[in-house]
């Protein structure tokens, strides 16, 4: 049973997510201290990230610095939609270095589909 446990803990399964239209989103993983969120698009067509409207750590919105290692808080990205193409896994990097054990995380797609997780079993 453990074995499961760990498995839906790692892989983002435990959480709770919303699915409109055929679109949906799962947190696959997490980094404790400075975050950085794998967010995979699985539903039917794309969806988007915007750059300073879409995560929330412990319902305090954060911006979005880095996706898939591509700068996003300069000026000529501020506001920007981040597309996700289905099946798509983006690796988001926010600007919060203290993410812990506790801490709860929101993803936010434009399109209205969201995932809420916590982080667990690591201090």
């Amino acid at each position: 049973m453990a074995a499961i446990v760990a498995y839906a803990w790692v892989t983002g399964y435990i959480g709770f997510q919303t699915e409109q239209s055929g679109k949906s989103i799962l947190i696959q993983s997490y980094t404790y201290g400075n975050l950085v969120i794998y967010v995979q698009n699985t539903g039917q067509g794309i969806v988007h990230l915007k750059q300073d409207g879409s995560v929330y750590v412990n319902d305090v919105l954060q911006t979005i610095h880095k996706v898939d290692g591509n700068t996003y808080d300069d000026a000529e990205h501020i506001g920007s939609k981040i597309p996700i193409n289905v099946g798509q896994t983006v690796k988001v990097e926010v600007n919060y270095d203290d993410f812990k054990s506790g801490d709860r995380i929101k993803v936010v797609t434009t399109e209205g589909t969201f995932m809420t997780t916590t982080g667990g079993g690591k201090t």
